[in-house]
């Protein structure tokens, strides 16, 4: 376990495209800035987007890229798994990604980033058709055979939407690795299943730790496994489980206010 990492060396990345949120995404958006309210806070934009309904949180700045980031799903995923995107953050030795449709519960993030993996995200359980299917589609056989038989497809790590990212391995890993120039699928895939350094598998935690990070799908058997402890935070859970985290969410949004 690394314990020379200090608050100052992360930076909470959360990419935006519209100038004006949602009600709902900046009721998360504030909730999720005063949760991490000990780190570094950037936007990232397309160049010339007006960002003053965000910035105009306390410490929060902003990085500009080219606008054909932002375009599509397609354009982010380049973006994603470019040496230039890692290296605007070259100061700092993690990134969290925090999307939009994030909701934090606690501030765990240091303890996390003491643990020394390269990438964690939330586990895919219960999924492994479909993520073999996925790559097949996008990618081709090869690359769905691969994955088939050198990853544990049914407690797979992880959803990039809130994700923790190690500068150094990212970058170290697009420069010597052809196959993220070639990628065409989401990019979470690609840092779940392909990426390598030095000709290994970049470090990741098992599904069961990475549930405490994160959670996106099959929230009742992920809780029920860790005991229905609450993970760091949850992406896109108002698309795959309202009913589940409603009641949850709100509560922690009237604690938060107090």
């Amino acid at each position: 376990m690394t314990k020379t990492i200090t608050e100052k060396d992360i930076a909470v990345i959360v990419p935006v495209y519209k100038e004006h949120p949602l009600a709902e995404e900046w009721k998360y958006y504030g909730h999720n800035s005063r949760m991490l309210k000990r780190y570094k806070q950037i936007l990232v934009a397309p160049e010339g987007m007006n960002t003053e309904a965000y910035t105009g949180v306390k410490g929060v700045s902003a990085e500009f890229f080219q606008k054909k980031f932002f375009e599509n799903i397609a354009g982010y995923n380049k973006l994603m798994l470019s040496e230039q995107f890692y290296k605007r953050f070259v100061k700092y030795k993690y990134i969290l990604i925090c999307q939009t449709d994030v909701f934090i519960f606690k501030d765990e993030l240091l303890d996390w980033c003491k643990k020394d993996y390269d990438y964690i995200g939330a586990p895919w359980v219960n999924r492994a058709f479909f993520l073999f299917q996925y790559v097949f589609v996008k990618m081709g056989l090869s690359y769905a055979l691969r994955m088939f038989f050198t990853r544990n497809l049914f407690n797979a790590v992880g959803n990039g939407g809130l994700s923790l990212r190690k500068i150094s391995t990212f970058i170290n890993v697009i420069k010597n690795d052809k196959k993220s120039h070639k990628w065409e699928a989401n990019e979470d895939f690609y840092w779940s299943f392909f990426a390598e350094s030095d000709g290994n598998p970049i470090s990741r935690p098992t599904a069961s730790e990475a549930g405490l990070f994160s959670i996106e799908v099959n929230p009742k058997k992920l809780m029920r496994r860790q005991n229905n402890e609450l993970p760091m935070g949850i992406h896109a859970w108002e698309r795959y489980n309202p009913e589940f985290w409603e009641g949850i969410v709100a509560n922690a949004l009237k604690n938060n206010l107090k």
